[in-house]
């Protein structure tokens, strides 16, 4: 069998292409996805090279000449037809046919197919991964992708789409039933726990966004995977958007040769696919003054936490100042009232006993939190190419 380094192989794109854009609705609403295919067909002519070995048809393997490099690659080279480059349109198949007439002589045919843009919508109960998430107050305004338009040169273009889906959000805190304002809404007026908790159905906004970059590693993978923004992006503050899942592949682009703009040259990239998760919308009054701890809020503020995950200060122990002196460790001590231990408020500074000025589940009568950051942090403007 000879090898491709045995051969002159001549490559030629016939004319004959074909391609198709499909609209898909998904979801209970009905929105409307795009994806294009397209096929391409190339002549491939084997001829024996200058000096080289006496070929015969049994020794050229259609399979071998199948990975010739004028030949697109699947799973990596993107569509290009006349100088300009679809990058979201990736070869997936290809196949090879001997010529009847002339053995020397194969027709190669390429399917092509491209990532699906638009908006689509999930039904209820379906979820995606992390924790729920918020319908916002103000409309997300990227530009919405065209149905994937041809690209000149080395343009980094961005697909973004949107996914809505819904989960629960458990609740310490909620509204009357009048929705005359806030309440706690985690115990009983006798102030036993409630054996279920609270549970608000809240939307779960996710953004896929696809880009290319130069250059992607592991260490790129594992240090952006479900991290959260550092400061305020896309409209949103600090800890409100969280970056999901990451896939990565390499794939090749044909771009405009720097130095000849005639011409075309082949450059490796990076196509990165982000799900990005929208924190919920979950606004919090501040009960007790530096409460949680970090977040420099004081009784009366409003805050969100966004995606760090908060722990209510409620115990049915607390901390009580030593008998025997200031100086001494503070002694932990059941909340007992009346022969009965019950749940409390305690102060996040020292675990002691915090008593509420208001009663009836109103006022005060309410959990403050613990804050913890539990996913690391990434600065978002430098990471993802989000429209302007």
């Amino acid at each position: 069998m000879a090898q491709l380094s045995d051969m002159d192989v001549t490559v030629c794109q016939r004319r004959v292409d074909s391609g198709q854009f499909s609209r898909s609705s998904s979801g209970s609403g009905g929105q409307k996805k795009t994806k294009v295919t397209v096929n391409t067909n190339y002549l491939v002519i084997v001829s024996e090279k200058s000096g080289g070995p006496t070929l015969t048809p049994s020794d050229i393997n259609p399979i071998l000449l199948m990975t010739h490099d004028s030949l697109p690659k699947t799973g990596r080279t993107c569509y290009t037809f006349g100088g300009l480059v679809a990058p979201f349109i990736l070869c997936n198949n290809k196949s090879i046919e001997r010529d009847r007439e002339n053995p020397f002589v194969f027709n190669v045919s390429a399917s092509w197919e491209s990532i699906e843009v638009g908006m689509s919508g999930a039904g209820a109960g379906q979820s995606a991964p992390g924790q729920p998430d918020r319908g916002p107050e103000e409309p997300l305004k990227p530009e919405e992708p065209k149905e994937q338009e041809l690209v000149s040169g080395d343009s980094q273009r961005v697909a973004v789409s949107f996914t809505t889906s819904s989960q629960e959000l458990v609740q310490y805190e909620s509204n009357f039933a009048n929705d005359l304002g806030l309440r706690q809404s985690w115990k009983l007026p006798t102030g036993t726990p409630f054996s279920d908790p609270v549970v608000k159905k809240v939307p779960l906004i996710t953004i896929s966004l696809v880009q290319f970059e130069d250059d992607f590693t592991l260490t790129n993978l594992e240090e952006r995977s479900y991290s959260v923004n550092e400061t305020p992006w896309n409209g949103r503050g600090a800890n409100q958007w969280l970056i999901g899942d990451i896939a990565a592949e390499e794939v090749t682009l044909s771009v405009v040769d720097p130095n000849d703009e005639n011409e075309l040259i082949r450059v490796d990239k990076w196509r990165i696919s982000y799900n990005i998760h929208l924190a919920p919308k979950h606004e919090i009054t501040c009960v007790v003054n530096d409460e949680p701890f970090g977040l420099d809020v004081q009784a009366g503020d409003r805050y969100d936490p966004g995606w760090l995950t908060l722990q209510p200060l409620v115990d049915t122990f607390f901390m009580k100042p030593n008998p025997d002196g200031a100086a001494l460790p503070d002694i932990l001590t059941p909340n007992v009232e009346d022969g009965y231990a019950s749940a409390g408020y305690i102060f996040e500074a020292n675990g002691r006993k915090r008593t509420p000025a208001s009663s009836g589940g109103s006022g005060d009568d309410r959990p403050s939190y613990m804050a913890f950051q539990t996913f690391s942090v990434s600065e978002f403007d430098d990471l993802l190419q989000w429209p302007k």
